[in-house]
């Protein structure tokens, strides 16, 4: 309590005196004066004026005097004689002009009859009377001029051990008061208390009214040292430049205790510290006021309780090694243990700035009151009282609280800044230790910021904040912990920034890794988080974890949410119930019921646009400028990809794939691979096989079908277990299901409508310069061959014109191009009827190889080459040679064999090594061979 020892200090100084010269029991009768000594010689002089018989007759006394005064004290059969004082001397001097000079002067004083102090004085000068029956007593029109004035209190004495000492004093006893004042205002006055309120009060000049009748409706104890007051006492020193003035309402007992000019306390030991370690803490101002309470305690004497201290200045300040606070008005009030439980600084701007370790600080900085409590002094006091034990009451008796009263701004020595606009609470543990816990909670509009640079995190609200600190990090809640709240707030770290309504929580570690948690059930969370992870939008949560470089891990949930990345000049927009980074550079995309993630990219570069949809899909950044994605499917939903237009081709353009799980690829291999690898291939090559393998893929899974249409190649439909498709070129590969044996097939359907059908384990496919496929017979890791097949339907041309409907099969690859059908293998071909089936009547082709090709202009079969073992039967033709070849131009068939060729038109039959013949005519030319005419029955071989 050394805090209020220089009030006590100050107000056992005025009591000094009152209960010296002034019983503190009430009195109703006046005193009476006693002598207890016999009357000395008349001395020459003036002498003491006594009244006889309507005359006065002056007399003088000399020598050692004792002079006593008593009062009565009414009791309840009548009254007592009570001693107030006993004054004597070592002798007595008469003066000129009717005084006398005291020389060694003692005054007994008693309190309540009990001897109490002693005051003594080297000399005095007096005015004496008589009454009637020559009774002396001090006459209280006429001041006392002490000299060389000494005080002591006795032990036991209810005003405790005090002494005081004063050069020159005059005092003034009246019936209703005691006077005392120094002759002038540079009088030294010192006094020193001893026991446990050790300690010392000087100063220059004093005056003091003590009033003698407590009845007295207007008694009032005035007590003030008019200059330069000084007050040291264990550890607290106390000066002024003006006076000390105690004022107090003896009926009430409430005091007023005011320091002025240039006020100022040191206090060794800093209890007023928020770390109560070493140090000097300095308090100045411009005036003290202290309000006190004086009050009777049941067991006798009298207890002083104070209420509230005030100090002014422009502005006061609190200076020590571990805070410093500065205010127009500094006021303390008391707890209900009767010590300080808040200090307020009001009255104009305040500032309070608390010093940490290594020359850290915090500032804080408000146009409103700033208050500080102890909790300890009123929480704790109370619940003590109501029997809690003192160890479960230590967090309250370690906690401190800091509020702030409207617009403020503080600076923390851990670089943390906050702006509140309608007021900011501090609460704060173990106060004892740096760096304990503590917790900050803002009002209003806030703004909270911490760090610089690339770690420079700043947070706003508009619903205030709760920030809590702990040894190794701190948490910070923007506005109340309820998501459905309308309050707004704001996020930003680096280049990730987050706004929103409805709450959000930030922990950052001392590592500088921050998490956050934000919640808005309007779905109106959005953020942008660099480069990586672009922006989102119309979020319901969002939880992240930030490092000092990037984003590390992020969650994001929302029904309608929307994300879009950014790399290089691509914007990609992606659309999910759900995004997670699973990586560094990674995220899945998650869907709800019947409502998939969906992915749109526009056409950039080598990069096609499309969209991709599915239940779950995962990006994946590769490199500075690449991305990758891997869409799957579930039970219910498929995934989907849908292109309207491929970088390679201006033609409109739609591909929709959709399979159990697509991946699009940004490239085959990366440029550095392929630079590796194709460093010593030709350059022409080497450039195609780059634009291949640079170009951006799809690779489907798992019961796949894709459609393609656009405006030079119509329409394609295909189906297998697997599908790789350049983006860039539309070239691709179809692969069927190896388990199971099925096959992958591809439907093309001209623009002219003719229609092409490839069935095969294996189908690659490319559209430059028209529609080629290689239809091969063993899957991707070998194993069982499967025949190919291949339909041809053209129908523009009748069903009587040959190979214009179409179906083969061959043991080998089957190769289309715009212009030809190639069978690398033993095949089996026939005609079709235009339902699909076969043609008994068509034409029907076995060779080891078959070529058909086809005119570029309008797609017809122009020319059939066949080769090795060759039957071909049509109508009425039929040719066996080792080539033949049918010119639909010409109407002709030409077969070409060494050994001899064999052809039947009709009953005729020509064996020739060459022969030509119309087939629509029946005109027939031969080479090196002859003729015959028999039953077609009888010319088979």
């Amino acid at each position: 309590m050394k805090r209020l020892l220089l009030f006590l200090v100050l107000l056992v100084a005025g009591f000094v005196v009152l209960n010296a010269l002034v019983d503190t029991e009430k009195a109703t009768e006046q005193p009476v004066n006693t002598q207890t000594l016999p009357r000395p010689a008349t001395q020459q002089g003036a002498g003491i004026q006594m009244p006889s018989d309507g005359m006065t007759i002056s007399t003088q006394i000399s020598g050692p005097l004792k002079i006593g005064q008593v009062r009565l004290v009414p009791t309840g059969d009548g009254s007592r004689k009570e001693t107030v004082y006993e004054l004597s001397c070592q002798n007595t001097v008469p003066l000129a002009d009717g005084t006398y000079r005291l020389d060694g002067v003692t005054v007994r004083l008693f309190d309540a009859g009990k001897h109490a102090a002693n005051m003594t004085a080297a000399q005095a000068v007096v005015a004496l009377r008589e009454d009637a029956n020559g009774k002396r007593s001090v006459r209280e029109d006429k001041d006392l001029e002490l000299t060389g004035v000494n005080f002591d209190s006795l032990q036991g004495a209810r005003i405790g051990e005090l002494h005081m000492e004063c050069g020159r004093l005059r005092a003034q006893i009246t019936d209703d008061a005691i006077k005392l004042r120094t002759p002038d205002d540079q009088e030294p006055v010192a006094i020193r208390l001893g026991g446990q309120r050790a300690g010392s009060l000087s100063g220059r000049g004093l005056r003091a009214h003590l009033p003698k009748n407590r009845t007295d409706d207007q008694g009032t104890l005035d007590i003030v040292i008019l200059r330069d007051p000084i007050l040291e006492t264990q550890g607290i020193t106390a000066t002024a430049q003006g006076n000390l003035h105690y004022l107090e309402l003896l009926t009430t007992g409430s005091a007023l205790l005011q320091l002025d000019q240039t006020v100022s306390l040191a206090l060794q030991s800093a209890s007023l510290s928020a770390n109560s370690n070493q140090g000097l803490t300095s308090i100045v101002g411009d005036q003290l006021v202290c309000a006190l309470q004086r009050n009777r305690q049941s067991s006798g004497g009298e207890a002083v309780i104070w209420e509230q201290i005030q100090l002014r200045g422009a502005p006061a300040r609190v200076d020590n090694p571990s805070f410093s606070l500065r205010s127009p008005k500094l006021t303390v009030s008391k707890g209900l243990d009767g010590k300080p439980s808040m200090i307020t600084a009001h009255g104009g701007p305040a500032q309070l700035i608390q010093r940490g370790a290594n020359d850290t600080s915090s500032t804080f900085v408000s146009d409103a009151p700033i208050r500080l409590l102890q909790p300890s002094s009123s929480l704790a006091a109370l619940h003590f009282g109501f029997g809690f034990p003192a160890y479960a009451l230590r967090p309250l008796s370690a906690m401190q609280i800091v509020v702030f009263d409207g617009k403020c701004h503080l600076e923390t020595n851990d670089g943390i800044r906050v702006d509140a606009n309608r007021g900011l609470r501090l609460f704060r543990f173990s106060a004892e230790k740096a760096g304990g816990p503590a917790i900050a909670q803002g009002l209003g509009d806030v703004v909270i910021e911490q760090g610089g640079g690339t770690d420079r995190t700043v947070a706003t609200g508009s619903a205030g904040f709760l920030l809590t600190r702990k040894l190794d990090s701190y948490q910070l809640q923007l506005g109340e912990d309820d998501a459905a709240a309308a309050q707004t707030f704001g996020l930003r770290r680096g280049e990730v920034v987050l706004l929103g309504t409805g709450t959000c929580l930030l922990t950052r570690t001392l590592n500088g890794t921050a998490s956050i948690l934000a919640l808005s059930d309007a779905g109106s969370i959005q953020g942008a988080f660099g480069n990586d992870l672009g922006a989102a939008d119309h979020l319901t949560k969002l939880s992240a974890t930030l490092t000092k470089s990037d984003l590390s891990e992020l969650t994001a949930i929302g029904k309608d949410a929307h994300f879009t990345f950014t790399r290089s000049s691509e914007r990609i927009s992606a659309f999910a119930n759900s995004i997670t980074q699973t990586g560094r550079a990674s995220w899945q995309l998650l869907g709800i019921h019947e409502q998939p993630a969906r992915i749109v990219r526009p056409s950039q570069g080598k990069i096609p646009g499309g969209e991709l949809s599915a239940p779950n899909i995962e990006i994946h950044l590769l490199g500075a400028q690449d991305v990758m994605l891997d869409a799957k499917a579930d039970a219910l939903l498929p995934a989907a990809f849908h292109a309207t237009q491929m970088a390679d081709t201006d033609a409109s353009l739609s591909v929709i794939v959709k399979a159990q799980r697509i991946r699009l690829l940004p490239f085959a291999l990366p440029g550095a691979v392929r630079l590796a690898h194709l460093g010593g291939i030709p350059g022409v090559l080497a450039n195609r096989v780059a634009s291949s393998m640079g170009n951006a893929w799809v690779l489907a899974e798992g019961a796949v079908t894709a459609d393609l249409q656009d405006g030079t190649h119509g329409t394609s439909h295909g189906i297998g277990e697997q599908l790789l498709l350049s983006q860039g070129s539309l070239a691709g590969l179809w692969t069927g299901e190896a388990s199971t044996q099925k096959l992958a097939s591809i439907e093309n359907l001209a623009l002219d409508g003719r229609k092409t059908t490839a069935r095969g384990a294996r189908i690659r496919f490319f559209r430059a310069n028209g529609d080629h496929l290689a239809v091969l017979l063993t899957f991707v890791d070998g194993g069982e061959q499967l025949p190919p097949t291949l339909e041809l339907s053209d129908p523009r041309k009748p069903s009587t014109e040959p190979l214009a409907h179409l179906h083969a099969e061959c043991a080998s690859e089957i190769e289309v191009t715009p212009t030809s059908v190639l069978f690398h293998g033993p095949v089996k071909a026939y005609s079709l009827l235009p339902d699909g089936k076969k043609d008994e009547h068509g034409m029907s082709v076995d060779a080891q190889r078959l070529s058909v090709k086809r005119s570029p202009e309008t797609g017809s079969v122009e020319l059939v080459e066949a080769k090795g073992s060759v039957t071909i039967e049509w109508q009425e033709l039929t040719a066996h040679s080792d080539q033949v070849e049918i010119d639909m131009r010409q109407k002709r068939c030409t077969a070409v064999d060494p050994q001899g060729a064999e052809v039947r038109l009709g009953s005729r039959h020509y064996r020739a090594r060459r022969i030509e013949a119309n087939y629509v005519n029946y005109s027939v030319r031969t080479w090196f061979g002859g003729f015959g005419q028999a039953p077609r029955t009888d010319e088979s071989r």
